[in-house]
């Protein structure tokens, strides 16, 4: 049957009721429009119908009824469930129904729903309810869910029987097993109630179990009815425990248990005795609780338990007995029930004993009276010296931690102990540094210790709780010369001070930080930089911060000295003092700081380094510099960046000389460097000359000469270069030295030019600015120059080159990088006949008002260029002995390559190392006067050219000497020679002595400068000539020049560059294959293509018209015998 309510009332808030009521036509006669009016206005109201509710609207949160409890809110249905056992057949929601309402909603009304029959799906009962949304106004009409109410009944729930039911029985008597610890172990829920038991097992020997007069036959069931009449008894002749197993029968069914097996235990028991007094143990300032134990463990029970206990204080010094807090009167005795004994204290102020005196009650009856006792104890602490396992460093904070103070306790006690305040015993030296606290300590609240403020120095006697040692640091001092820094300490585990006792004091050390010894290396007379990443590592490693600056104490002055950027160049530097600061990352920096060893100083050098943190931690070390001495010397050589340098050969004798007392014959290196190169009869750029190898042994005074030998480089390479060499004395004694080369740039950038001798060349703005900003960081505004001296050449602002003519630049000029008037705009125009490497100083200033010193570097006419007409001539000499220049083969050999009659020669003088060219030389007790290269020397007149001799040194040995010079025309115009002289041979080489056939060829294209040997002496007319070095033969017997198209295989660094790119350009090679690749280094096989042999023979006949013809010797055919000859090749070309 389906039931609704049709007459809904509402729960809360407000609704409309509708009565039916029969109305008297008086009713209306008499009310009139007025009655008929306000009918009209509550019929209105009641057609207004709420609106249905939308779909997730959730209004129900909860609901509940008085008999049926909670409802399931499951969507629109509530499901109730009553007890299987529930009585009654429906459930009546007209009452005691509670609802909850979400609060996202307003003005919710319900109204209330009808009867609902359980277990009935059909019949339900309607729960209405009106709501507006939160969004909604109160005009808009509310909304209606309606909410259907189910009950249903739960499954029966079956009866449970389990558990222990204690009886006891004191020994002698026969007592009944009561029925309600039985009843306790059944729960009937929805089963029948309990009517029966069955006990099983067996009577124990010192007891039975009886039914009515009759010994209980085991396994029967007994009607609970009969343990109610106490029929049910147990007759104990002697003490003991039996446990049986307990069956229960429910609604009369004996066949069937219900539940599980409970348990029956039976106890026969005699009058309890006490065994022995309690005899306790506490710390003093602890409060002692007794348990229940402290008392059944000095007695015999006989497995009864302790109903209470009657405790008498005793009176005492030594504290208070507490009970439930409150302090108990002493003497008199308190009865005390079992669950009450935690609540039993005793309040231990000082050491000594509290007596007491105590029984216990049982089923079976009392104890006697008994004695106890708490003897209470100091906690006796032992402490251990602490030696911290991590550095300080000097000016740095150390934290202490609880867990560095290691302590034990002495004292057994009943529970764990901690201490419980410590006190400062000692305190570090004033010039170690102090102990504070990191935040302040307030007032103990009983005053027994005062507040101690944060970061203040504590003083001997300073007491704080052991719970704030975590906040004890040690401040150390910078300045502070010893190894660590210690204070002394004690604990206590007592919590009243006044009465405390403190353990024997012991020490805390902490050591200071040692800083990392730095090791160096270098060689007599090398500087070395300090690398600042030692000193970061050295402090953060000692005291885990970060660097910030450095000092320094002075080495030895015999031994070496320090400087703050050091001038390699100038060998000049601010000196380094003690008292200086040297920053990491800003100035003055410690990046440039430099030791120096002193003159010919060797062995170790050691002076200390302070490194300090931002925070002043600091640490000290040792800086060890081992100056080592090489047996054949060191030798130091300063060059710019980009820019080659011909060593100095007087630096590597003095230093032989120096090291060893000896005189220097040659020296042979023993390693190369992939940062530069060691050429020999280098150039310029692209013009190497050949390379010096580990194989080159270059002379002091022959040929490979030292002196001519040029250190080279790689391009924007900065830093050093290291080389080892062997050197071998006059004697042909063998020692071992090395050369290193400081490759630097100036502060402002270093800027290079090559310009022909008699040439000019234009600067670029660009090379200034790229300079300056490598160097700086910076961006380059303008530069002002140092004009350069006259006998140098001339800086101009504008030139004309076809006049010669400009206006020089001035030292007050700025010249911008982006304005007027540019760099781009200068010329440097090399002094007349000048050759050599010039530098010129310039001041460049950034954009933001910074200035830096510049160097410009320009490289005049070092040699050979192709292009250019040279004279080249070829004489002999013998070591010692003079030769005379010889006129006729000046004018000679000037009239073949120009055509135009000599005037005169200016000659630039060859090294010492390889002779003297004089004038009025007679004997070497008369040697006379040394030409000079600004002096030229006249065919006709004076001073003449014929005055004019060479004379070799008398250990030269043998070997060429080049010697180059300026031939002039009438008309001034200058022509470019060398001279080379053969010393102790007559032929260029000492290795074509097999080959006469072919020895005057070679000689004379050695005097034209086609063929140079691979150095040593030596021609190597065995071995096979590669294609690159035919073409530089070609290029250098017509003087070609030109071209800027290569092969993918040529590049500018290589020593045959320039000779095959103008070789291309005339079509004399054309490479091997339609990618370009001429393949330079394959051996060539002795002869050129057809194409290329007339372009070779059209070039000669063009030169020949214009009176520049070689010797015809270089295009007669020459017989060959059976061997054929094959053009020599340098033997170890430059890489």
């Amino acid at each position: 049957m389906k039931r609704h309510t049709k007459n809904l009332t509402p729960l809360r808030g407000f609704a409309l009721s509708v009565v039916r009521t029969r109305l008297r036509p008086s009713v209306l006669k008499r009310g009139g429009v007025r009655c008929l009016s306000l009918l009209m206005t509550v019929l209105l109201l009641i057609t207004v119908a709420p609106v249905a509710a939308a779909a997730g609207d959730n209004v129900l949160v909860s609901l509940y009824h008085g008999e049926a409890h909670d409802g399931a809110i499951q969507g629109n249905d509530v499901i109730f469930t009553v007890a299987n056992s529930y009585a009654g057949t429906e459930i009546d929601f007209s009452k005691d129904l509670s609802p909850s309402f979400s609060s996202d909603f307003k003005d919710v009304v319900s109204y209330t729903p009808g009867i609902a029959i359980i277990g009935d799906e059909s019949s339900y009962a309607e729960l209405r309810i009106t709501y507006r949304r939160k969004e909604d106004s109160a005009t808009d009409a509310k909304r209606v869910i309606t909410y259907r109410l189910y009950v249903r009944r739960a499954d029966p729930i079956a009866a449970t029987f389990f558990g222990n039911a204690n009886v006891s029985v004191p020994t002698g008597t026969t007592n009944p097993i009561p029925a309600l610890p039985i009843r306790k172990l059944y729960n009937q829920n929805d089963g029948q109630p309990l009517t029966h038991i069955a006990i099983h097992g067996s009577n124990p020997i010192f007891g039975e179990l009886r039914l009515g007069n009759s010994s209980y036959t085991f396994g029967t069931a007994i009607p609970l009815s009969a343990l109610d009449a106490e029929q049910l008894t147990f007759t104990a002749g002697e003490t003991g425990v039996v446990s049986f197993d307990v069956t229960a029968y429910a609604g009369g069914d004996t066949d069937t248990p219900v539940g599980s097996v409970a348990t029956l235990t039976i106890s026969s028991y005699t009058a309890p005795y006490t065994t022995g007094p309690i005899q306790l143990d506490m710390t003093k300032e602890r409060i002692f609780t007794f348990t229940l134990e402290d008392f059944a463990k000095q007695c015999e029970l006989y497995n009864i338990p302790i109903d209470y206990v009657v405790f008498t204080p005793q009176k005492t010094s030594t504290g208070t007995w507490l009970f439930k807090g409150n302090a108990m009167r002493t003497g008199t005795a308190a009865t005390i029930a079992a669950s009450d004994i935690p609540f039993l204290e005793f309040n231990a102020t000082v050491s000594g004993t509290a007596n007491f005196t105590w029984l216990v009650q049982t089923a079976g009856g009392k104890t006697a009276v008994t004695a106890g006792s708490i003897t209470v104890h100091s906690v006796a602490l032992e402490l251990e010296n602490y030696q911290s396992s991590d550095s300080l460093g000097k000016g740095g904070v150390h934290t202490v931690s609880s867990a560095h103070l290691k302590y034990r306790i002495v004292t057994e006690t009943q529970n764990p102990i901690l201490p419980t305040y410590l006190k400062i015993t000692q305190i570090p030296p004033t010039k170690d540094g102090y102990l504070y606290l990191a935040e302040a300590l307030p007032k103990a609240e009983d005053n027994s210790y005062p507040a101690i403020n944060a970061e203040t120095a504590l003083r001997v006697g300073a007491i704080i709780p052991f719970s704030y040692v975590g906040q004890l640091r040690i401040a150390s001092n910078s300045t502070s010369k010893s190894d660590s820094i210690t204070f002394g300490w004690t604990l206590t585990a007592d919590r009243v001070i006044k009465s405390a006792d403190w353990a024997a004091p012991a020490l805390y050390t902490v050591p200071f930080s040692e800083g990392q010894n730095l090791l160096y290396h270098t060689d007599t007379g090398v500087p070395i930089t300090f690398r600042v990443d030692d000193f970061r590592a050295a402090l953060f490693a000692a005291t885990g911060t970060y660097l910030s600056y450095v000092t320094f104490t002075l080495p030895a002055k015999e031994q070496g000295a320090l400087y703050y950027n050091y001038n390699l160049l100038k060998k000049t530097g601010t000196s380094v003092t003690s008292s200086a600061k040297y920053y990491y990352g800003r100035s003055p920096s410690l990046a440039s700081v430099t030791f120096v060893p002193a003159a010919d100083y060797y062995g170790s050098c050691t002076f200390t380094y302070t490194a300090f943190s931002e925070d002043g931690v600091r640490v000290s070390g040792n800086i060890t510099v081992v100056v080592n001495r090489n047996a054949a010397g060191t030798v130091v050589l300063v060059a710019d960046k980009n820019a080659p340098l011909d060593l100095d050969a007087e630096m590597f004798r003095s230093a032989f000389k120096t090291a060893t007392g000896k005189e220097l014959e040659s020296i042979q290196f023993t390693s190369t460097s992939t940062s530069a190169r060691l050429y020999t009869g280098y150039i310029a750029p692209g013009q190497y000359g050949s390379v010096v190898t580990t194989g080159t042994r270059l002379y002091l005074y022959a040929s490979p000469l030292l002196s001519r030998s040029t250190f080279v480089p790689n391009s924007e390479f900065t830093g050093s270069v290291t080389y080892h060499y062997y050197a071998r004395s006059d004697k042909n004694d063998g020692f071992y030295g090395k050369l290193v080369v400081f490759v630097v740039e100036s502060e402002g950038g270093n800027v290079s030019y090559s310009v022909n001798t008699n040439g000019y060349v234009r600067l670029d703005a660009a090379d200034f600015s790229s300079a300056f900003t490598a160097a700086t960081g910076s961006l380059l505004s303008y530069v002002t120059f140092t004009p350069p001296a006259k006998t140098v050449g001339t800086l101009y602002e504008s030139f004309n080159p076809a006049t010669g003519k400009g206006t020089a630049v001035k030292s007050s000029t700025k010249y911008m990088t982006n304005d007027s008037p540019s760099i781009s705009d200068l010329y440097f125009v090399p002094a007349a006949n000048l050759s050599g490497t010039f530098d010129v100083t310039f001041t460049a200033t950034s954009q933001t008002g910074t200035s830096y010193t510049g160097k410009l570097k320009f490289l005049v006419g070092r040699g050979e260029e192709f292009g250019r007409t040279y004279i080249r001539l070829s004489a002999n000499a013998q070591p010692g002995a003079p030769m005379a220049m010889n006129p006729d083969a000046f004018r000679a050999a000037f009239l073949r390559v120009t055509g135009q009659p000599l005037a005169g020669v200016r000659f630039n003088p060859p090294s010492q190392y390889e002779g003297r060219l004089c004038t009025g030389y007679v004997s070497p007790s008369s040697p006379g006067t040394l030409v000079s290269e600004t002096t030229r020397y006249l065919l006709s007149g004076t001073p003449a050219l014929s005055s004019v001799a060479f004379v070799p040194v008398s250990n030269f040995g043998s070997g060429t000497v080049f010697i180059s010079f300026d031939a002039y025309s009438a008309d001034g115009t200058a022509y470019a020679g060398h001279l080379t002289i053969y010393v102790g041979s007559t032929a260029p080489f000492n290795d074509i002595g097999n080959y006469p056939w072919a020895a005057d060829p070679i000689a004379f294209l050695a005097d034209l400068g086609v063929v140079l040997g691979s150095g040593n002496g030596k021609f190597n007319p065995e071995k096979s000539i590669t294609r690159a070095d035919f073409v530089l033969m070609v290029a250098r017997a017509f003087q070609l020049s030109g071209g800027t198209a290569t092969f993918p295989d040529v590049y500018p660094s290589d020593y045959y560059y320039a000779a095959v790119i103008a070789a291309k350009a005339l079509g004399i090679v054309e490479g091997q294959d339609t990618a370009g690749d001429s393949t330079p280094t394959p051996p060539s096989q002795g002869r050129t293509p057809w194409s290329s042999s007339k372009k070779l023979l059209t070039l000669w006949a063009s030169r020949c018209r214009h009176g520049r013809a070689p010797s015809p010797s270089l295009v007669t055919p020459i017989k060959s015998p059976t061997t054929p000859w094959r053009p020599p090749r340098p033997s170890s070309p430059p890489a």
